[in-house]
């Protein structure tokens, strides 16, 4: 057991080094097309973010009909992707000063890079509950290193934002799967399911869900990991 706590700082320093190598390479020449707006879908989003403008209460946001966050009221009805990566990139935007059409995408890249990197350490957590840290390190490293991850992190698309939300939503799934609480039985009483740890992974499950399918549509399936879950949970053996 000493010799497994000892060791636990090499995985730290391993995942450090991780994840400085995958921001490094989701981070350099995020500025790859120099202005020129070559990926149409990113270009597409840019001329969305220009048009959008924040609103300045709940009220106004859920006024769909009005919303100035809504891209069907600013001549883009044909809008079909999810809004939640806009609305993100567009407060951010604001708060930098860059809502130009040559910086707002910019700053889309910068955080569509931010949430593949986030993705990766969601990745380590989830491997290493249900395996090890030394997987879950080569895990983290793999994803890291993936072609495909560092070309999308370099595009102010919706999809980093939406496998961010789609591994947060798999990992509190993971959670209610490993927890240990001695009993596979259901809070008896309103007080029990308050104080339940279930109960509030399962809010988490949800929130995350809810974000990963306003981010993209085609998340709604996985839904069916919470009710999974819980059913596989008796049949896992117990140390």
């Amino acid at each position: 057991m000493n010799e497994k706590r000892s060791s636990a700082w090499i995985y730290d320093l391993l995942l450090l080094l991780v994840i400085a190598g995958g921001l490094y390479f989701r981070s350099i020449g995020l500025n790859w097309d120099e202005n020129q707006h070559l990926h149409p879908d990113e270009r597409f989003l840019t001329m969305v973010e220009t048009a959008l403008e924040p609103v300045h209460s709940m009220s106004e946001y859920f006024d769909t009909a009005h919303s100035t966050l809504n891209p069907h009221n600013r001549g883009y009805g044909f809008f079909v992707y999810g809004d939640l990566p806009i609305i993100l990139v567009r407060y951010a935007a604001e708060s930098l000063h860059q809502t130009g059409y040559d910086e707002v995408n910019l700053v889309g890249r910068q955080l569509s890079a931010l949430a593949d990197l986030l993705t990766i350490v969601l990745l380590y957590f989830i491997v290493s509950r249900l395996y090890n840290r030394k997987i879950g390190t080569l895990a983290a490293a793999f994803s890291a290193l993936a072609v495909l991850q560092i070309q999308q992190s370099h595009f102010f698309t919706v999809d980093t934002f939406a496998n961010f939300f789609i591994f947060l939503t798999t990992y509190f799934a993971v959670l209610i799967l490993m927890k240990e609480d001695g009993t596979n039985s259901p809070p008896r009483d309103s007080v029990s399911l308050l104080h339940s740890p279930f109960l509030w992974l399962s809010v988490g499950f949800g929130i995350s869900l809810g974000m990963a399918v306003a981010s993209k549509l085609n998340a709604a399936p996985l839904a069916i990991l919470l009710p999974a879950a819980f059913a596989i949970r008796p049949f896992l053996k117990k140390d």
